[in-house]
């Protein structure tokens, strides 16, 4: 707790040095969560020198500890394939593990797989229903990806309406990516009655 306070700088300078180190002596110690912030400053480079692999250990440490979190930045390090050899079918063993136990953000990556049929045969149906799982549960990115789904018509019947909603719970929440997917629809007049001054304002914003 003490590593969080000097890593966010709450009632002491920020210092991710000390955070680091205080993380490492809790992880040692056993507590699974100082391993997985302790993982972000490597992945990161924060306090300590930026290690893709010490992320990867920590957060195999974490994972098979039982932590869905770290399941899912894990699976989400094997998509990226940085620091490690990209991996797409561990990307999804490890996301769908995480998205079973609950974690929303390990559904809607294992969504976005489904989607472009990385490490798993492409689904749009699959993706749709995972992607509005992580949306009913307040991902925002979820209802993103739900959204150009229904504009696109993929795994859903096309619907510029839903689309319009899903973009404007995005955006009314504070999702940026959400208000200029919102303008778009302005912009071009799909679901809405096209309006340039309305996208103009969603795009500044």
């Amino acid at each position: 707790n003490l590593g969080i306070l000097y890593k966010h700088g709450n009632g002491v300078r920020q210092n991710y040095k000390i955070a680091s180190e205080l993380f490492k002596k809790a992880c040692d110690g056993g507590n699974m969560e100082s391993c997985y912030h302790l993982a972000f400053l490597y992945y990161n480079g924060n306090g300590v020198t930026q290690n893709y692999q010490k992320a990867k250990q920590l957060w195999e440490k974490t994972c098979n500890s039982g932590d869905m979190e770290g399941c899912k930045n894990l699976g989400v390090l094997y998509y990226k394939g940085k620091g490690i050899t990209k991996n797409f079918n561990k990307a999804s063993q490890l996301l769908k593990k995480a998205c079973d136990g609950g974690n929303i953000k390990g559904c809607r990556n294992l969504g976005v797989l489904y989607e472009y049929g990385d490490g798993v045969k492409q689904n749009y149906k699959i993706a749709s229903e995972l992607f509005k799982k992580a949306c009913d549960s307040g991902d925002m990115e979820g209802c993103i990806d739900l959204g150009l789904l229904y504009k696109k018509g993929n795994g859903v019947i096309k619907n510029f309406n839903k689309t319009l909603q899903l973009f404007k719970k995005a955006c009314n929440s504070g999702n940026m990516e959400g208000c200029r997917n919102l303008g778009v629809l302005y912009y071009e007049g799909k679901g809405v009655t096209k309006n340039i001054k309305k996208a103009i304002q969603l795009f500044k914003k």
